[in-house]
Parts: structure tokens; C-alpha cells; sequence
């Protein structure tokens, strides 16, 4: 990883920034909530998560805003087609997220992780992909392959059979 470092008034900004396109994502979601079509749907909006430090995983490049929501974006089309079942994510809605410049990742693939908090992939999109984690069977953990050092010099299993699976980590290089 390479260290980047900047001024505390650049920085100032970017935090700034961030704060306002996160608050303007949550009263939105919050909006679309309210004005759901059911309860499925509202329920639908609420299990969007915001995530604001970037991505881990091998050749994924941050977004330009900062912003990534991970939702079950499976009962809508990009153009917007809602079904009966959910009714809560509406072509208005994406495009007022799009609008942001956020980026909109599926729940079921990407997780963060447990220490630093970025996303990585938990499931394939192509057929060499190869996971860049380990999961820790015991406590349910996703851990990315830069913070596994450091995770694991604090919390090394003694039995590594039953604790995780020898094929869940993969070296980045």
C-alpha cells in the first residue's frame, strides 16, 4: 500500500465532503423508506449498508466520492422496474444514488472487514477469482489479507483444523 500524504486542509475537505454526500445518501434511503410501498419494502431500504473506507480486494479502485452501498439490489432492474414483493427500491431512488456518484455492490458478494473495515469479495465473479480473506470459523470474521498479521499476532488459534479452512487465505502477491 502506498502512503499518500496531504495537507490538513486538503484533508479537511475530503472529510468534509464525505459527510455531506453520507448525509445526503442517508436522508434519501431514509425518504425512500418512509415512502415504501409495504413493510418488505421498507425493510428492503433499511438493510442498505454505507460504507465509507473503499475496497480491499486486489483491483477494485476506490470510488471517486468515498461511497459504496452494498443492498439486495436482486428485485429491481438498473432501469428501475420494481416487483409487488419488495416495492421499495424504485428507479427514482437509484437514480438519486447514482446521482451522488456512489457505487452499488450486491450484500450477498461484498462484506467489510472485521478490522479495517474496507470491503472485500466474498464471492466469485470470474472463474480464476481467488479469495483475499480468511474467515474464522469460531467467531463468524471476515479478515482481509493486509490485516491478518496484525489480527492474527493478537488472536492465533491453537486448533486451525476446526478453527478456519487452510484454503481461505490468499496471498495478494
Amino acid at each position: 500500500m502506498t502512503l499518500i500524504t496531504i495537507d490538513a486542509a486538503t484533508h479537511a475537505r475530503q472529510v468534509s465532503q464525505l459527510t455531506s454526500i453520507k448525509n445526503a445518501v442517508i436522508g434519501i434511503l431514509s425518504a425512500a423508506a418512509d415512502n415504501a410501498k409495504n413493510a418488505a419494502g421498507e425493510r428492503h431500504i433499511n438493510d442498505i449498508e454505507i460504507h465509507t473506507r473503499g475496497y480491499v480486494e486486489p483491483g477494485c479502485e476506490n470510488p471517486g466520492n468515498g461511497i459504496v452501498l452494498t443492498g439486495d439490489w436482486d428485485e429491481c432492474s438498473w432501469e428501475g422496474r420494481v416487483t409487488e414483493s419488495y416495492g421499495g427500491i424504485t428507479d427514482e431512488l437509484i437514480c438519486q444514488l447514482l446521482a451522488l456518484g456512489v457505487e452499488l455492490r450486491w450484500k450477498q458478494q461484498w462484506i467489510a472487514c472485521t478490522a479495517c473495515k474496507r470491503l472485500l469479495r466474498i464471492n466469485p465473479h470470474t472463474q480464476g477469482w481467488k479469495p483475499h480473506y480468511w474467515y474464522d470459523k469460531r467467531s463468524c470474521k471476515y479478515v482481509c489479507h493486509e490485516c491478518l498479521p496484525h489480527y492474527m499476532s493478537g488472536n492465533c488459534p491453537s486448533h486451525y483444523d476446526d478453527v478456519f479452512d487452510l484454503g481461505d487465505v490468499v496471498d495478494a502477491a
